[in-house]
């Protein structure tokens, strides 16, 4: 792909669009630098060329500068006001803490990630979580408890169906990422998935569970709130809700300059007791 975007910029060498798709496999390699001089080249022939001003932002957040992203951030929404991915990274670089992330910048982030999703995951960041997860449940389950419908919201490509399979007898996966649940289906894993906000999708269904899980959920949620209360409204009584959520220190949740949320233990517990969960 380098090689044919290097012939097409030889061919056309005001071609924007190959500089910007060139900069993405540069990002996908981890050569940010190379990365950041595609983009700056593809703006400096179109310089209202939303995507390479978004791209660029990331590339630069991800190298460190976060005022070079902060001002290609703001350019992009100059040039493009519905992207809300932009936005979200702009309060996360400034300090502004919302109660959620966009849904289409999730959406995004996991539709553009998805076909190398598990392996990026696994290989480049020894990803561990829904492992963790389920080592930590055994150590309060009951060894012989087996449980008839589970719940896997926001499932992705099906990582912690896997952890969890051997005790559910049905697992339902939802997730906001229509290519993520293309993936999750290859694994046979689940008896049906739902696409959508979680919230939304808990109350239309209408379902009871006696486990539901959240992997790696609620760092893309900094209002934990309605999650709580759509869960409550779903769980059996005697069931288990497990999450995993980034630690802060702060006295509920923030928006941390990632662009995910951290969650204080204070604020999960506060929660949990609102909702009757012990």
């Amino acid at each position: 792909a380098i090689e044919a975007y290097k012939k097409a910029i030889a061919l056309h060498s005001n071609y924007p669009e190959a500089y910007n798709n060139l900069g993405n496999i540069f990002a996908s390699q981890d050569n940010l630098q190379a990365a950041v001089e595609a983009y700056q080249k593809a703006l400096e022939i179109a310089p209202d060329f939303a995507d390479a001003q978004y791209n660029l932002g990331i590339a630069l957040n991800n190298l460190g500068d976060r005022d070079g992203a902060i001002k290609s951030y703001e350019a992009c929404v100059k040039l493009d006001p519905e992207n809300h991915s932009a936005k979200h990274m702009l309060s996360a670089l400034k300090g502004e803490t919302t109660d959620s992330a966009p849904q289409k910048y999730v959406m995004s982030l996991f539709d553009r990630f998805s076909s190398s999703f598990d392996k990026h995951l696994i290989e480049k960041l020894d990803y561990r979580t829904p492992t963790l997860l389920r080592k930590a449940f055994d150590n309060i389950a009951d060894k012989t408890v087996r449980f008839d419908k589970m719940a896997d919201l926001g499932c992705g490509t099906g990582l912690s169906g896997e952890a969890f399979k051997d005790i559910a007898h049905e697992i339902d996966g939802i997730d906001v990422s229509s290519k993520m649940i293309a993936l999750a289906k290859q694994k046979n894993i689940y008896s049906q998935f739902l696409t959508g906000d979680i919230v939304d999708t808990l109350a239309k269904f209408q379902e009871e569970y006696d486990l539901i899980a959240a992997v790696d959920v609620f760092v893309y949620t900094g209002n934990l709130g309605p999650i709580f209360e759509a869960v409550k409204k779903c769980a059996k009584k005697g069931s288990y809700f497990l999450f995993s959520t980034e630690r802060t220190l702060s006295d509920k949740f923030i928006l941390l300059p990632s662009g995910r949320y951290g969650h204080s233990e204070n604020y999960v517990n506060e929660l949990a007791g609102e909702n009757n969960f012990s």
